[in-house]
């Protein structure tokens, strides 16, 4: 069974989208071509890991770039300074969904949510690893031990006071 996925993404009329698949083992021969064909550009898919690994590895990239698009750079043009304060507790909000969405992956799989090996593992390049999506849950809830150090700078990012423009 292969499992396709994909999203269309920002660039989508250049490089059309994120082809993502899900399959217990490399695909076959003649599935190269297909997916090459249905792909932005040859070889341009990635075999995430299993059935299954193609829809989680999609809603984490989707995940990551909504974060990304969500405040926008301050603009010279409109000289208002950005809500950081809501932006990062969005941001923290997402996060923890990020967290659930892995460890439920992981837990699905029953795979477990404290290889030490995560950081190593995600370090290789995405189309060598056996179990990509694996590596990128683990990556993603390893990260959330942070957690302590986290709530410690948004703590004191909370307890300044804010800068008052100049005249």
């Amino acid at each position: 069974m292969l499992e396709l996925d994909g999203a269309w993404q920002a660039l989508g009329a250049d490089f059309g989208f994120m082809l993502l698949l899900g399959a217990e083992s490399a695909p076959p021969p003649d599935a190269l071509a297909l997916l090459d064909a249905l792909a932005p550009l040859p070889a341009a898919w990635l075999r995430c890991g299993p059935a299954g690994s193609a829809r989680y590895t999609r809603q984490v990239w989707e995940a990551l770039l909504f974060m990304l698009r969500r405040q926008p750079p301050p603009c010279p043009s409109t000289p208002t300074a950005p809500d950081w304060e809501t932006a990062l507790r969005e941001q923290w909000r997402l996060w923890e969904q990020l967290v659930r969405l892995s460890q439920r992956y992981l837990r699905e799989r029953m795979l477990p949510e404290d290889n030490p090996t995560a950081r190593r593992d995600f370090a290789e390049a995405p189309r060598q690893q056996e179990h990509y999506a694996a590596s990128l849950a683990g990556l993603i809830v390893q990260a959330d031990g942070c957690q302590q150090a986290w709530r410690q700078l948004w703590d004191d990012f909370a307890a300044q006071t804010p800068l008052r423009p100049k005249n």
